[in-house]
C-alpha cells in the first residue's frame, strides 16, 4: 500500500516537474524575439495602409509574446505614397510597438507603447508637402488605443509656413501620454536639457479622436524664446480653429549697435477663414506699450502678412547710447506702422515689406564733444551750437516713412533743436542698418540763416556726416521745394 502510494506521488511529481519544464521553456522561446522573415510584406502594407505613406523595413522584423506582445522593427523608412523621396517624413534605426492582438484580428490597432530611437522626422504646414503628417491623422480611425510614446534622439526639420524654408532642431527626448479617458500630456527635451524644451497638455485622446473641440495648453522654450499658450483648438484633428491667449517674451539682442531689448507679448491668436489672426494687447518693451494686429494667410508656397502696430513711449536710450558712448540723454518715442509682406523667411519679409510708418521722439539731449566727433564740426557749425561742454538739446524729431525693399524712406524728417530747424530727406536700411539722409538746417538766431546741405551717411552706430556734394544738392531741391520750412504748427514742430 505505501509503495503503490510512493509511486503515485513519483509520477505526480514526475509529471508536474514535466509540466513545468515545458511552461518554463515556452515561457524563454516567448519571452525570445523570433523573426517574421515570411511577414514583411503583410508588416509593410499594413503600415503603409495605416499611416497613408509608404513604409518600407530594410531590417529585421522580431515578435516577442511574453510578457506583452512586441514587435519591433529595425531601419524603417516612410516616403510619399505617390513614391517621391526627395524627403522621407520619417526614418528610424529602431521602431519597438506593443499591440493588443486581439483588436488587430479584427483589422483595428490598440496601441499600447510605441518606442522609436534614433529618428529623423520632416514635418511641413503646406498642404500636399511629402512632409504633410495630416494625411496620417486619418489614421486615428483604426487606432482604438494609443498609450503612450517614447522617442530617443531625433533630428526634426521643419519645411514651409512659420518655420521658413528650413527649420533644424536636435531633440533628445519626447514622452506622451494619451489615455482615451484623461488628459492627454506630451513633453520635448532638447539635448543637455533638463527643463523640457516644450510642453503640451490638452483634452482627451477621445475627444481628439471625435475631432471635438479640444481645451489646450502649451509651453514652449526655443532659444531664448519663451512662449505660453492656453484655449482651444477647434479641429483638432485637422488643426484648425486655433483659439489661444499668447503670452511670450523675446530677447532680440543688438541690432547695429543698437539693444533691442526684451519685448514681452501678449495677445490672442485665432483662427477663421482668412487665416491667423493676432490681437496684440498689454504688451510690453522697455518702458513702452505695444498694441496692433497681425493677420497671416498661408499659401502653398508662403506667407502673406498685415497688419498694423503702435508702440507708446519707447525709450530713447538704446538708439543714442552707441553712437553718443552712452553720454547721452534721450526721452521717448511714438511710432505707428502699417505693412504688408510675404515669405517664407525674415529675409523674404523684409525684402518684400510695403507699409508706412510715423515716428515721433524727443526731447533729446547730446554732448557738444560727441557732436564733434560725429562730424567733425560740420554739425556744431550748422546748428550754431554752443561751446564744448554744454549739450544740445533737440526738442523734438518727427517723420513719415515709406517702408519698402526692406528700406525706411522719408521726404518730411523734422528735427528741432533751441537753435535750428533741420528738414530732411533719405533712407534708413532695415538689413544693414545703413543710413543715407540729406538735412537742411535753418539757423533761428543770428545772421546767417541758410545753412549749408549736410549729408549724414554710413552705419547707424558710427555714421559720417559732411557737407553735402553739388550733386546730392541737386538732386534733394525738388523735395526741399515742396517741403517748407516753417512747420504748420510752431506748438508741435516736428508734427
Amino acid at each position: 500500500m505505501l509503495n503503490s502510494q510512493h509511486l503515485r506521488t513519483r509520477r505526480f511529481l514526475m509529471i508536474a516537474a514535466i509540466v513545468a519544464a515545458i511552461c518554463i521553456a515556452l515561457v524563454a522561446i516567448a519571452r525570445h524575439p523570433f523573426l517574421l522573415r515570411h511577414h514583411k510584406d503583410l508588416v509593410e502594407k499594413r503600415l503603409s495602409r495605416l499611416l497613408g505613406f509608404a513604409v518600407t523595413v530594410d531590417g529585421p522584423i522580431a515578435m516577442r509574446v511574453l510578457p506583452w506582445p512586441w514587435v519591433e522593427l529595425k531601419e524603417v523608412h516612410m516616403r510619399a505614397a505617390d513614391g517621391d523621396s526627395r524627403l522621407e517624413p520619417l526614418n528610424a534605426r529602431d521602431i519597438s510597438v506593443r499591440l493588443d492582438l486581439w483588436p488587430l484580428l479584427s483589422g483595428k490597432w490598440s496601441i499600447r507603447r510605441l518606442k522609436v530611437t534614433d529618428a529623423e522626422l520632416c514635418v511641413s504646414a503646406r498642404e500636399g508637402s511629402p512632409c504633410d503628417w495630416r494625411r496620417a491623422l486619418e489614421a486615428i480611425d483604426e487606432v482604438t488605443t494609443l498609450d503612450h510614446v517614447t522617442i530617443r534622439g531625433m533630428k526634426v526639420s521643419c519645411h514651409g509656413g512659420f518655420c521658413g524654408k528650413t527649420l533644424n532642431q536636435k531633440v533628445a527626448l519626447i514622452t506622451a501620454s494619451l489615455p482615451a479617458h484623461g488628459a492627454t500630456k506630451v513633453s520635448i527635451y532638447a539635448e543637455d536639457k533638463r527643463e523640457p524644451l516644450g510642453e503640451l497638455s490638452g483634452g482627451t485622446w477621445s475627444d481628439f479622436r471625435a475631432n471635438r473641440p479640444w481645451p489646450t495648453k502649451a509651453t514652449l522654450q526655443w532659444r531664448s524664446v519663451k512662449l505660453a499658450m492656453a484655449g482651444t483648438i477647434r479641429e483638432p484633428r485637422k488643426l484648425r480653429g486655433v483659439d489661444l491667449d499668447v503670452d511670450g517674451t523675446a530677447p532680440l539682442g543688438r541690432w547695429h549697435g543698437v539693444a533691442l531689448g526684451e519685448p514681452h507679448i501678449r495677445g490672442h491668436l485665432r483662427e477663421d477663414e482668412d487665416g491667423y489672426r493676432f490681437k496684440m494687447d498689454r504688451s510690453e518693451w522697455g518702458t513702452g506699450t505695444l498694441t496692433g494686429e497681425v493677420k497671416a494667410q498661408s499659401t502653398r508656397e508662403e506667407l502673406k502678412i498685415h497688419g498694423t502696430v503702435a508702440a507708446r513711449r519707447m525709450d530713447l536710450d538704446p538708439w543714442m547710447e552707441a553712437p553718443a558712448q552712452g553720454q547721452a540723454a534721450g526721452g521717448y518715442a511714438d511710432a505707428t506702422a502699417t505693412f504688408s509682406t510675404t515669405g517664407v523667411t525674415i529675409d523674404d519679409w523684409l525684402e518684400h515689406l510695403r507699409g508706412s510708418a510715423r515716428v515721433d521722439a524727443g526731447p533729446v539731449e547730446l554732448p557738444i564733444d560727441q557732436v564733434e566727433r560725429w562730424s567733425k564740426g560740420v554739425l556744431k557749425f550748422v546748428f550754431s551750437l554752443p561751446t564744448e561742454g554744454s549739450v544740445a538739446h533737440i526738442r523734438c524729431i518727427g517723420g513719415n516713412f515709406e517702408l519698402g525693399e526692406a528700406r525706411a524712406v522719408t521726404n518730411n524728417l523734422r528735427i528741432d533743436t533751441e537753435t535750428t530747424r533741420l528738414r530732411g530727406t533719405g533712407s534708413l536700411s532695415l538689413r544693414t542698418g545703413e543710413l543715407d539722409l540729406l538735412v537742411k538746417p535753418t539757423l533761428k538766431h543770428g545772421l546767417l540763416k541758410d545753412a549749408p546741405l549736410v549729408q549724414v551717411a554710413g552705419d547707424l552706430e558710427k555714421p559720417v556726416t559732411r557737407v553735402a556734394s553739388d550733386e546730392a544738392k541737386a538732386e534733394a531741391k525738388p523735395v526741399f521745394e515742396q517741403f517748407p520750412d516753417k512747420p504748420a504748427d510752431d506748438q508741435g514742430p516736428c508734427g
